[in-house]
């Protein structure tokens, strides 16, 4: 059971996948693609503590089954880049919801933009201006199924709200190497 914090091993579970990067420059754009898929599943048949007839296939939760993510930088000067980044991830089950039946077993899939600005100050110092989240998305990355309340006594679901935007500044300057 999700919320009592005892589990008991059940049988095999298979995890198969793929992931492909690609990187490639564009006069001064630099673009990257990273794209992963993973079929994440039970092997065994079994029921859970909440009664919850699990069969071999079934999918895991808490494993979107695809992820990408895309990168476009440009320097448009020799001291200044702009950069963006789209995340998207697939939906995926609800811990708790291991039979995948439940209604309120699923967390929606997202997709989110982030954005950066970078002033190199000189060959080693680096600021930078990030925004994580910039259209302020509301959304996910995990989910608990079939969760009683203690309040109304009724099975709901639960997520996990996501950062909201953020802004942050940071500088960088590489640690010295060590002496030998």
């Amino acid at each position: 059971s999700p919320s009592y914090g005892y589990f008991a091993n059940v049988g095999s579970t298979e995890r198969r996948g793929l992931e492909l990067g690609l990187k490639t420059r564009w006069e001064q754009l630099l673009l990257s693609l990273d794209f992963g898929h993973v079929r994440a599943v039970h092997k065994s048949e079994f029921s859970t503590e909440a009664g919850q007839e699990v069969r071999s296939g079934n999918r895991i939760g808490g494993i979107p089954a695809n992820t990408l993510k895309l990168r476009a930088a440009y320097p448009f000067h020799p001291q200044w880049q702009l950069g963006t980044l789209l995340l998207a991830a697939s939906g995926q089950y609800a811990h708790g919801n291991e039979g995948n039946r439940s209604p309120d077993g699923r967390v929606p899939g997202y997709g989110v933009l982030n954005l950066d600005l970078s002033h190199r100050l000189d060959s080693a110092w680096r600021l930078s201006l990030q925004v994580h989240n910039a259209l302020d998305k509301r959304y996910s990355t995990y989910g608990l199924a079939n969760i009683h309340s203690i309040y109304t006594l009724n099975s709901q679901g639960f997520q996990t709200p996501a950062a909201p935007r953020a802004i942050w500044l940071a500088s960088r300057w590489p640690s010295a190497s060590p002496r030998r």
